[in-house]
């Protein structure tokens, strides 16, 4: 099987989708993990795009520019969360901001 990740700040898009359409059509193997979104309406959206996997949060990680060139942030546990109670096949990637144990428990809920 082959992975491929489509990694960007926002990732219910319009360009996505295209992208993801684009890798289908290269491979029918083809696992993708799109992302990242930080609502469960932008996790419906994309899942309905056909994503097998989606990596939630917009993350506080120091690597991430999103924060400081957007302002917008939401912590891993805090979407993980969210986006469980819409979930219904894509796999949930929880994107950095896991610090301590207790982090690591909202995420399994």
């Amino acid at each position: 099987m082959r992975v491929f990740c489509l990694d960007t700040a926002n990732g219910a898009h319009v360009q996505v989708k295209a992208a993801m359409n684009w890798c289908r059509a290269q491979a029918r193997d083809i696992f993708v993990v799109a992302g990242n979104v930080a609502s469960a309406e932008a996790f419906s959206w994309l899942q309905d795009q056909g994503a097998d996997a989606i990596r939630v949060a917009l993350p506080v990680a120091s690597v991430c520019e999103t924060r400081t060139e957007t302002g917008v942030f939401v912590p891993t546990p805090y979407a993980g969360v969210g986006m469980c109670t819409v979930k219904h096949h894509a796999l949930v990637v929880g994107d950095s901001g896991v610090r301590t144990p207790a982090d690591f428990c909202k995420l399994l809920r």
